[in-house]
């Protein structure tokens, strides 16, 4: 029997992701510090400068939006004025894209058991942001960490790699203010020409787990094969470490089908995939050529997103992305088998929600459920939970 969904059961959801005092007073700082402000006086308070910017950037905004989301083969030519550009993206794309990976990463936590987490929270970490931007996914990374219960996670080196000096000063400029004892080290260089012994050594004897990040960079790495290679050489040697990887995508049907044979790919170099696959098997999705894997996330969206979707004519509450996370074979039975015991570990993952019926205010669907090895659908009933993409699905025996 399906059951008629009325989409504004979505507002009763659990949100996903709040971002923190500390996150939000980080990114108004910089947006303001790194803002070219007109006739706006000194005097006025943060908040009422900030949209004051918002109008003053809103041709910006739009131009950047559409290059992302209609025009991505013009998107370097977007970025021609990386400084000025940095700033736009800053305003327009950070907090967004530090809610997915903050999310991605708290259902990630979710199915972790507690030897897992403890091992996570109490080893020195070694982070390594490729392609960082404004260091959405660094910053991310660390806000989780803190919120994990009892961490005491020692940041042994944080380093952000980019092409672009003007979104390296802005990620040391939110660094910064979001906790001055943090140090970055910035590297300006092109991926092509990134020197993994440079990021990882044969005589790291400390225990510590590599952490790689890719922020919305492998789709743009199509047109270099040379850094396509540099990435296939770092994440071949990270395999061997006690490493994990996280990335993300965007979430149409051509990139994100792109993510999924990225994801095959790393799990045939040994690497297990904690989050949304639950095997470390062939992805069966790349088997249906018009179905594609990402994840939905729901944000308590601060009032200035609000005002931004506005001016984009979007409504961004809840946001799509592409995204994984990875730990190596180093790390399988210290980790890996930490989780996968736990009762609350997945046997399906909501991969697809197609619409059977639609009608007047009402919608029937069914879900699609991935187990890591087939693809099932499977009609809602009275008492399911509405659940996003990328969520976990427990069946009634559970």
């Amino acid at each position: 029997m399906k059951i008629s969904q009325k989409p504004r059961r979505r507002s009763h959801r659990k949100i996903d992701v709040k971002l923190s005092t500390a996150t939000m007073h980080a990114w108004q700082s910089a947006c303001l510090e790194h803002a070219r402000l007109r006739g706006v006086p000194a005097e006025l308070p943060p908040q009422t400068k900030l949209e004051k910017l918002l109008v003053q950037e809103q041709n910006n905004l739009l131009q950047l939006w559409e290059a992302f989301t209609t025009q991505r083969a013009d998107l370097q030519r977007y970025l021609a004025d990386p400084k000025k550009q940095a700033s736009v993206y800053l305003l327009g794309f950070h907090l967004a894209n530090q809610a997915r990976i903050q999310g991605i990463l708290r259902r990630w936590m979710q199915r972790l058991g507690p030897n897992a987490k403890q091992l996570l929270t109490s080893s020195p970490q070694k982070i390594f942001d490729l392609g960082c931007g404004t260091a959405a996914m660094s910053l991310g990374w660390l806000e989780t960490m803190k919120r994990l219960p009892e961490a005491t996670t020692t940041l042994q080196n944080l380093t952000l790699i980019d092409s672009r000096g003007a979104f390296l000063d802005v990620a040391r400029s939110l660094l910064t203010h979001y906790n001055p004892e943090i140090t970055a080290q910035t590297l300006k260089l092109d991926l092509q020409v990134l020197q993994t012994q440079r990021l990882l050594t044969d005589q790291d004897n400390s225990g510590s787990l590599q952490i790689g990040l890719l922020g919305y960079v492998w789709n743009e790495l199509h047109r270099s094969k040379k850094a396509q290679q540099r990435i296939d050489e770092l994440v071949h040697t990270m395999a061997d470490k006690r490493s994990i990887l996280v990335f993300l995508e965007p979430a149409n049907q051509q990139l994100a089908r792109q993510s999924m044979e990225l994801r095959d790919q790393l799990v045939g170099l040994g690497y297990v995939p904690q989050y949304p696959c639950v095997a470390a098997t062939p992805c069966p999705m790349l088997q249906r050529n018009r179905d594609w894997c990402y994840s939905e996330l729901q944000w308590q969206q601060p009032g200035i997103a609000k005002k931004l979707d506005k001016i984009l004519k979007t409504e961004r509450q809840t946001l799509s992305t592409s995204g994984y996370v990875f730990i190596s074979r180093s790390l399988i039975e210290q980790f890996g088998s930490a989780s996968a015991k736990q009762d609350h570990q997945p046997n399906q993952v909501v991969v697809g929600r197609p619409v059977t019926k639609q009608g007047k205010g009402t919608k029937q669907f069914n879900y699609l459920l991935c187990d890591g090895h087939s693809i099932e659908s499977k009609s809602t009933q009275p008492t399911d939970i509405f659940r996003l993409r990328g969520e976990s699905y427990f069946s009634s025996s559970r």
